[in-house]
């Protein structure tokens, strides 16, 4: 049976490699537990300056909480059991948010953010996490360092380095049990520097940062669900413009992914822009539309920037169409230079809940990556595929098992794959890493519910 044809149920990429490549790639897996709620916002970066990066991953074994950091090889260099998330410290049994999004709920997957960034300047790294509220651990032991409690769940949340202050900052989405929602600006030793209330307490689906007036002050941006909202606000917690997503920027009642950079080519336009998967859109530093593609992208998860093509001006974009399950790259200017469709997909007799999208089963998110998988510079991405189950079939356990395959995907900057393997879980990450020594970097993956972290590498 060749790839295409697939089996009664799918229609397999053309070209993939149906059963796992041992020849061609190695594949490491980490057993989390047993019954474990994993995170899609694991930490990697190099904890202890050997070269190889580690990694950091909050979870939930049944009903108790803990942060661990492995090796590349699949060793556990510490555990620490005295981190609460929100539940468990709180003993709150209830989504957050009131039910408005899948994001909060305690036994699905939780995007319980994580950061390996040295908080508190002392020249040490340190591992950031949680969910509100929020521990700061020595990156070396795991020890706990500091716990900032913001008042209540923290949905959103990241570590920014503010250059008028000399310091890193906490830049928080918090619901303050006694004073509300709010947006929280706070110190390492926990001392609040300002903040700025907000309409809803829904914060989704990401937060990041970055310099988009060029003073050495990042700006930071997040969706609010409840209004429909997404904000930029600066370092001193003013909000400094917002948009409605539905009516100015796509059909979305909130931004899934998006990015500050400077995507234009230097010189054309004043300081960064910020790029947005919704739409897509390109804006300036004040907020002024650049360029849209007016949803012609539709439901599009994740977005990428990145110089790979010399000959081009500015940065292209990296996009993909959740239900459509469809990879683009566009240039600077926002037109299509590709468009990468080779993706696992139902048979008519098996479409998915989607059938105005077209005959999807699988589905394309945010588990993608810039990746330098060949050894030849960071120039290839990594896209994996989720899967929705076919159409009559409800539960797991009455799927065939030759009807729940799906694929990694790296493709060149031509568009072109490098490599379609197949992968035996739906990734709730797929990262760029450095975690062992093979001849490029590595990709990490976080299956959703599988309790398994996999990690996988080329081989010379």
């Amino acid at each position: 049976m060749s790839a295409r044809e697939g089996n009664a149920y799918l229609e397999f990429p053309a070209g993939a490699d149906l059963d796992f490549p041992e020849d061609k790639i190695e594949r490491r897996v980490i057993v989390l537990g047993e019954d474990t709620t994993n995170t899609c916002n694991i930490a990697i970066a190099d904890a202890d300056g050997d070269g190889l990066d580690e990694i950091a991953t909050p979870l939930t074994i049944g009903e108790d909480d803990c942060v661990r950091l492995y090796r590349g090889d699949g060793t556990l260099v510490w555990q620490n059991d005295a981190v609460r998330l929100y539940h468990g410290f709180y003993n709150d049994p209830s989504c957050p948010d009131g039910g408005m999004s899948h994001m909060w709920h305690k036994r699905k997957h939780r995007h319980v953010l994580t950061e390996i960034v040295d908080f508190d300047d002392d020249g040490a790294l340190e591992v950031v996490v949680g969910d509100g509220p929020i521990y700061v651990l020595d990156a070396l032991s795991g020890a706990v360092k500091t716990v900032l409690d913001l008042g209540g769940r923290v949905a959103l949340w990241n570590v920014v380095y503010d250059g008028a202050r000399g310091t890193h900052i906490l830049v928080a989405c918090a619901d303050d049990q006694g004073r509300g929602p709010r947006v929280v600006g706070m110190t390492a030793a926990g001392d609040e520097l300002w903040t700025l209330p907000t309409p809803g307490k829904a914060f989704c689906d990401c937060m990041h940062h970055g310099d988009l007036d060029l003073d050495g002050r990042p700006e930071t941006g997040f969706s609010v669900q409840e209004t429909g909202e997404f904000w930029i606000v600066d370092c001193d917690g003013n909000l400094l413009w917002k948009k409605h997503v539905p009516t100015e920027l796509g059909d979305d009642p909130h931004v899934d992914d998006f990015l500050i950079d400077r995507v234009s080519p230097e010189g054309l336009v004043d300081g960064n822009q910020v790029l947005l998967v919704t739409g897509p859109n390109l804006l300036d530093k004040n907020g002024a539309v650049l360029w849209c593609r007016g949803n012609d992208l539709h439901h599009a998860q994740k977005v990428l920037a990145a110089n790979l093509h010399d000959e081009l001006p500015g940065k292209e974009v990296y996009t993909v169409e959740s239900y459509r399950r469809r990879a683009h790259l566009l240039d600077s200017s926002g037109d299509t230079l590709w468009e990468y469709d080779n993706f696992t997909r139902a048979r008519p007799a098996y479409a998915s809940d989607h059938p105005e999208i077209g005959q999807a089963i699988g589905r394309l998110t945010t588990a993608g990556d810039l990746i330098d998988w060949s050894g030849n510079g960071k120039t290839e991405i990594a896209q994996a595929e989720i899967l929705i189950e076919p159409g009559p079939h409800k539960r797991r356990k009455d799927v065939p098992p030759e009807a729940l395959k799906r694929f990694m995907h790296v493709l060149d900057k031509h568009g072109q794959a490098v490599s379609i393997f197949p992968i035996d879980h739906s990734p709730m990450c797929a990262l760029a890493a450095n975690v062992t020594p093979s001849p490029g970097e590595d990709i990490v993956t976080v299956g959703h519910r599988t309790s398994r972290m996999y990690i996988y590498s080329k081989k010379s």
